[in-house]
């Protein structure tokens, strides 16, 4: 195959035609890997909207092991998908299916009479990853 080496801040091009990225910080490899691996971190955040007993719904995602934070009328609740994905992708470039996440959030607010408007896994982008790997 052929390799190019592209420089660019235009980090949704680079998830679009890319295939691998590297990641430089002065001078220093800080990261390697497929762009398809991008989302397969096991700390996935959920977006999740709705009403009914709060106490009680907290209290179930909490139980999964959930981090939940409020983000306007949203519940950010970010699970360890290896605690709900029996087996865990063996694949190391295979995500962690959002369905496992979205049925126990499902699970925990039918457990509690805590009515869903919105579940959904908050999309991972390569510029969050980015920042991730920068920032460290």
């Amino acid at each position: 195959g052929l390799g190019v080496i592209l420089s660019t801040h235009l980090l949704a091009d680079v998830e679009t035609v890319c295939k691998e990225i590297l990641v430089l910080r002065d001078g220093q490899l800080l990261a390697r890997e497929s762009v398809s691996a991008v989302g397969r971190d096991p700390l996935q955040v959920f977006e999740v909207e709705g009403f009914g007993p709060e106490a009680e719904f907290r209290a179930g995602l909490a139980a999964l092991g959930a981090e939940v934070t409020e983000d306007q009328r949203l519940w950010l609740v970010r699970l360890d998908m290896r605690r709900l994905t029996d087996p865990a992708p063996t694949d190391a470039e295979a995500p962690f299916p959002a369905a496992a996440g979205v049925r126990a959030i499902l699970q925990v607010a039918a457990d509690t009479g805590y009515s869903l408007r919105r579940v959904r896994r908050r999309p991972v982008s390569l510029a969050d990853e980015f920042y991730k790997m920068v920032e460290a």
